[in-house]
């Protein structure tokens, strides 16, 4: 099984996607197989949204660092995800 690769309350953005959900993990678990995310995903705004996501695949995800809010041009869906580094 390979390691944990995030700890609960990580900042976490989806991978390969130009517009990526991104937010805090809740918890994190194993089926044996893979790891899977529950998340608390944010709005360009930094706005929580509710309720978590669950059951999302870990390998989908990468960390980042606490975005500075708001995150690119509020309104305008334009591709941020060079902004979550």
């Amino acid at each position: 099984m390979d390691p944990k690769p995030f700890n609960a309350g990580s900042w976490v953005a989806q991978r390969f996607v130009k517009r990526p959900d991104f937010g805090t993990i809740k918890e994190i678990y194993n089926d044996g197989q893979q790891w899977f995310i529950d998340i608390f995903l944010y709005d360009l705004q930094g706005k929580r949204l509710l309720p978590a996501q669950t059951a999302r695949l870990a390998k989908d995800y990468r960390e980042i660092v606490r975005p500075e809010f708001p995150v690119g041009q509020v309104g305008k869906p334009d591709d941020y995800y060079h902004l979550l580094t």
